[in-house]
């Protein structure tokens, strides 16, 4: 049926069968030969070669699509239709498909501007008031049965120990939210791309207290800044290697790759080797598997799906 309808639309192109078209459409999709796919995809017209382009950003028939034969078309026409198919979902039906319920995020913690400094404060919202029953206060002090006494005075014991613990761990985040606050006011100065290395040893130290205390006090918690709400172990950031600048990170490595690649010319974008070297002259050294990888993190396309013919 699908072949039928491409030869009822006119899409076979001259002398090209619907088989023909349908074989050249699976051989693009698999990532065939480029000389092989293009000379299968000359017999087809402009809009069947548009119904197949949803794999052009990431095959190297990207590289050939200025080729005004292969379309008919000049290459603003190709370049725009390009742009328009790679801004295409190629699974349409999957923002219908098993949805999950929006679990939404309260702040532990907002950090505020208060004149002429930063100011981290507990967020109250939600958070009940401990403390202990008058109920059980009174009986306490009025019972004259010692059993009942002895019971009480001990559950009283537990609950205020609670309470105490609830306390010395509130106490805890917020003096490691501080202390983040004080180490990373780059970040919340000048937003992503300024962390600085950062351990839980380094906040341990400066708290007084063990690493696993501040790993458990900040496990599941988080922090809202006028950059937007981040759990506290996003703050959290190791160095880059021992022979970079002392403050490159992950996060700084990344914003420094974007802004290489914003800046590049996009007739002759920078391949992963060549963002390897520039990063390495701007102190930023890392290997071109690692560059990779940070690019597809940052959702950028490779040196032919970032390419532009003029």
């Amino acid at each position: 049926g699908r072949m039928r309808e491409w030869r009822r639309d006119g899409l076979a192109g001259d002398g090209g069968s619907a088989g023909e078209v349908g074989t050249a459409v699976q051989q693009e999709a698999r990532g065939a030969d480029e000389a092989g796919v293009v000379a299968q995809l000359r017999a087809l017209d402009a809009q069947a070669l548009g119904k197949a382009g949803h794999h052009l950003g990431q095959h190297p028939l990207a590289q050939r699509i200025d080729e005004k034969p292969l379309l008919r078309a000049d290459a603003a026409a190709v370049r725009a239709a390009c742009d328009r198919i790679r801004g295409l979902d190629p699974r349409p039906g999957a923002g219908f498909a098993g949805r999950e319920e929006t679990a939404y995020v309260t702040p532990d913690l907002i950090v505020s501007w208060q004149y002429d400094h930063f100011e981290v404060q507990p967020c109250r919202t939600g958070i009940p008031t401990l403390s202990l029953s008058g109920y059980y206060t009174r009986m306490l002090k009025e019972s004259g049965e010692q059993e009942v006494q002895d019971y009480l005075s001990d559950k009283v014991r537990q609950a205020k120990w609670v309470m105490h613990s609830i306390e010395q761990r509130q106490s805890t985040l917020l003096a490691c939210a501080r202390c983040i606050l004080e180490l990373q006011e780059e970040f919340f100065r000048r937003g992503p791309g300024h962390l600085a290395p950062m351990t839980l040893a380094d906040v341990a130290g400066r708290v007084g207290v063990h690493e696993s205390t501040v790993s458990r006090a900040l496990k599941d918690k988080y922090l809202q800044c006028d950059r937007g709400t981040y759990p506290l172990t996003y703050f959290f950031s190791r160095k880059l290697g021992e022979s970079g600048s002392g403050d490159a990170t992950p996060d700084r490595a990344k914003a420094l790759l974007r802004r290489l690649i914003d800046g590049e010319d996009k007739a002759r974008p920078l391949s992963d080797q060549k963002l390897c070297e520039r990063m390495e002259r701007e102190g930023c050294p890392i290997s071109r598997r690692t560059v990779a990888k940070y690019r597809e993190e940052l959702g950028i396309p490779s040196t032919a799906g970032r390419k532009r013919y003029e």
